[in-house]
């Protein structure tokens, strides 16, 4: 009988441990790159984007400097001051900061879609960068009014001022 519930004991946490007659489960999480990649995206000529003037993180944005800036830079811990404008892959604009009107939010704060973090993250002071910003670091499934869902976004980020210790790249 102990020899019994050591077997079933063992099965079950090899089962737990994904484990089995066929060898390992895989584990691991597909990546969300994959599920969007930017190859298959369509940029409106009015955009003037072309993939080759662009850098890939690794956490998958894209990113072209566009106009130097002067330290100090942006990094976690800072409070950040940008201007910006957003468009979708057609070209249609959705959202921009108005005239003498800036956006300000801690850099590292969960106020922000995590892919404009990553773009304003090390800029310097007067920069200005375009970001290409996969579903999965912007809305994704739940995009607000007028964004479709797992929408590619574009941003123009500018920024303004930097306020606090910057601690390198997030």
């Amino acid at each position: 009988m102990r020899e019994r519930f050591n077997q079933s004991a063992t099965l079950f946490l090899l089962t737990l441990l994904g484990v089995g007659v066929g060898g390992c489960m895989d584990l691991t999480t597909p990546d969300p790159a994959d599920e969007f990649p930017i190859d298959e995206v369509v940029f409106d000529p009015s955009l003037g984007i072309d993939l080759d003037d662009f850098e890939e993180t690794p956490n998958g944005i894209w990113i072209r400097e566009d106009v130097p800036g002067m330290p100090p830079n942006a990094g976690p811990g800072t409070f950040v001051e940008v201007e910006f404008r957003g468009w979708l892959p057609s070209g249609a604009q959705f959202t921009e900061t108005g005239p003498d009107e800036t956006f300000e939010f801690l850099l590292g704060g969960f106020d922000v879609l995590p892919g404009v973090q990553e773009g304003v993250d090390g800029m310097s002071v007067g920069q200005t960068r375009t970001v290409l910003i996969p579903p999965f670091l912007a809305y994704g499934r739940n995009p607000p009014q007028g964004i479709p869902e797992n929408s590619w976004l574009i941003f123009e980020l500018t920024l303004v001022s930097v306020d606090g210790e910057g601690g390198g790249p997030i």
